[in-house]
């Protein structure tokens, strides 16, 4: 890539956080099923607490052995999928549990998708679960690893946007060193009331009132 002539480095307008109480959006439209994405808001690609918050996600909401599906879809029946991620941008980043509910059940399904949050926060994570959850990264990592498309993706962001190459087995280091306390502590900064979005895809028009009531739980 020698010959490729240098450029100037876009700017863009950075995010300014003046949330102080929870939020919610709702976009009305007819549906049979309602899109909801409960979401806090974190830290930036440039934090090194990153790969703490992929993990608490992924014990939260990264496979069908998670918490969220097995609470949510398998012993309720509210949702078809549900799922936690963490995504993370220059100045902000998010961790979100997306699901499409059904529409006279989404009150019961924001309150459980709620509940289990907390309880990262209050109850026992088991060592079990952890390795279990560092293991489900690592192993997606690989399977994804296997086109020349995903990795060229991953060294260019690594390269372009934190000015480091990391090798595979040094990125699975980090997945490993990540602890239980590390987890709780990230939890109790990021759970918090101020912090916490609902946006919502369905016939809910006007009813914002009913469901900002859900966030106090």
């Amino acid at each position: 890539m020698g010959k490729v002539s240098k450029g100037k480095k876009s700017k863009y307008k950075k995010y300014a956080d003046s949330q102080k109480k929870p939020l919610v959006y709702i976009m009305n439209k007819k549906t049979d099923q309602a899109q909801i994405a409960i979401g806090y808001k974190s830290f930036s690609i440039f934090d090194k607490q990153r790969t703490i918050l992929s993990v608490l996600a992924t014990i939260l909401g990264g496979g069908m052995s998670s918490r969220l599906f097995i609470e949510v879809r398998e012993k309720r029946g509210l949702c078809y999928f549900v799922r936690t991620f963490a995504e993370y941008y220059l100045d902000q980043g998010y961790i979100g549990t997306f699901s499409g509910v059904t529409l006279n059940k989404i009150d019961e399904a924001i309150k459980v998708i709620l509940r289990e949050h907390k309880k990262i926060i209050t109850e026992e994570i088991s060592v079990k679960e952890l390795n279990k959850a560092k293991e489900y990264i690592k192993g997606k990592f690989l399977l994804s690893a296997e086109g020349s498309h995903d990795i060229a993706h991953f060294i260019g962001m690594e390269k372009l946007i934190l000015d480091r190459v990391i090798s595979i087995e040094n990125y699975f280091k980090e997945i490993d060193s990540v602890t239980i306390l590390q987890i709780k502590k990230i939890a109790r900064e990021i759970f918090v009331p101020h912090q916490l979005n609902l946006a919502i895809i369905g016939p809910f028009k006007g009813q914002e009132k009913r469901f900002e009531k859900l966030l106090e739980l």
